[in-house]
């Protein structure tokens, strides 16, 4: 369908869906001619949920993940093993780790160093970092599951040098992560290879 012949209000709520990663022109329009197939009150629904995500959304105080309280599920679990932190670079990623047989607890860093686009290690959350580790005596293992890219590599050996004074274990993903690959495009089976291969950084 040529743009312009639609009205403006679905030409906006296209725009906005094609900010979604993985969205483009035809999947943004395929979704708007869903939802204007839906019955109002439906619809009402949809858009009042999507609307109340700023209140009832919060960040874990204690890791940073997604969550309707102040600490997160996994954090308040008591069926969490606590020794062993496992630090990720963005909360979309635990829900991949969640799927494999990982059983410990995160830590959201909020990114990776990227030096040109303006971030550096004052940009992501390393005090509250060290602080965690420092404070929680049960943190036997930190385990650096960040994105082997070249920014991501450069942010496991800073981290990596970060933590070696607090004496605990330091491991990286193994296995089944191909050098230069972002985690979040990695299925369950490889990412539980990596967890369970993880080596000593």
């Amino acid at each position: 369908m040529k743009n312009g012949s639609l009205p403006q209000e679905i030409e906006n709520i296209i725009a906005l869906l094609k900010e979604i990663p993985g969205i483009g022109r035809k999947g943004a329009e395929r979704m708007v001619f869903a939802l204007l197939k839906w019955p109002p009150e439906k619809l009402k629904t949809f858009g009042n949920e999507i609307a109340s995500i700023p209140e009832k959304i919060k960040r874990c105080t204690v890791c940073s993940n997604i969550s309707e309280s102040e600490v997160c599920n996994i954090c308040s679990s008591h069926d969490r093993d606590t020794s062993v932190l496992c630090i990720v670079e963005d909360f979309t990623q635990i829900p991949l780790l969640e799927s494999t047989s990982f059983k410990g607890l995160y830590f959201v860093l909020g990114g990776k160093l990227s030096p040109l686009d303006g971030i550096t290690p004052d940009s992501l959350k390393l005090s509250k970092l060290t602080k965690r580790v420092t404070e929680d005596q049960n943190v036997k293992e930190v385990i650096i599951a960040i994105s082997q890219d070249i920014e991501g590599q450069a942010t496991s050996i800073y981290l990596a040098n970060l933590l070696h004074r607090y004496n605990i274990k330091i491991t990286t993903l193994a296995r089944g992560i191909p050098a230069g690959a972002d985690i979040s495009f990695a299925n369950s089976a490889t990412l539980s290879a990596a967890i369970e291969g993880r080596i000593k950084l």
